[in-house]
C-alpha cells in the first residue's frame, strides 16, 4: 500500500502545476522551497 501511495503522489507531483522556487542560502548549501497544489491539496517540499 505504500508503494502504491508513493506512485501516486510521484504521479501527482509530475502532473501537478508548476512550482515556483524560493531558493534560501543555508549553512550547508542551497536550498530551494517548492509549493505545487492537486486536486486543491497544497504541497510543500524543499529541494537541498
Amino acid at each position: 500500500m505504500r508503494v502504491f501511495a508513493s506512485l501516486v503522489m510521484l504521479a501527482a507531483l509530475c502532473t501537478a502545476s508548476p512550482a515556483l522556487p524560493q531558493v534560501v542560502q543555508a549553512p550547508f548549501g542551497e536550498v530551494a522551497h517548492h509549493v505545487v497544489r492537486v486536486d486543491g491539496i497544497r504541497f510543500h517540499y524543499v529541494i537541498a
